[in-house]
């Protein structure tokens, strides 16, 4: 798998290897939160967000979610300043992996980071707003727009 993911980013980008890795990639609403203090298995305390929402479109995986379903998930950042990246009442798209037991201290369904740009897009006004680019479709694109050209360049396959 290692050697296929990495001719997938030597082949196309970065971006394009973790988009294809990611499993989920989910529009929500959020609709509450609340902050926890964790210890991992080596005993160090870790902050994590927990948050509520509501699923508005599924955009990867329709399979496992669906349109309307209320979901739990968490959010860990050690950086202070991003504890209140998440606004209740507002609208994200967000990719998300699975955590287990057996890979980690935590386990749950959690926001995906990218290790450039940035790992949640806001929402609104019927545009979404990627103020690194990450995806490679401009940095304020109109929603439905932005999710036919990331369905076409990252979800659906042309093998000829």
């Amino acid at each position: 798998m290692g050697y296929i993911t990495g001719w997938i980013e030597d082949r196309f980008s970065y971006n394009f290897r973790r988009i294809l890795t990611t499993p989920y990639f989910l529009k929500i609403k959020i609709v509450s939160k609340e902050e926890k203090t964790l210890s991992n298995l080596d005993g160090i305390p870790t902050d994590q967000v927990h948050l509520y929402g509501i699923i508005e479109e599924v955009v990867k995986c329709g399979r496992k979610f669906r349109q309307g379903d209320k979901i739990f998930f968490k959010y860990i950042d050690r950086q202070p300043e991003n504890k209140d990246k998440y606004k209740i009442g507002e609208t994200y798209f967000i990719p998300f992996r699975v955590i287990t037991k057996e890979t980690s201290a935590f386990e749950g369904l959690f926001v995906q980071f990218y290790s450039i740009g940035d790992d949640v897009y806001l929402v609104k006004d019927d545009k979404i707003f990627i103020p690194d680019n990450f995806f490679l479709l401009g940095e304020k694109i109109d929603w439905e727009i932005f999710k036919n050209e990331f369905t076409d360049k990252y979800l659906s396959w042309n093998l000829q």
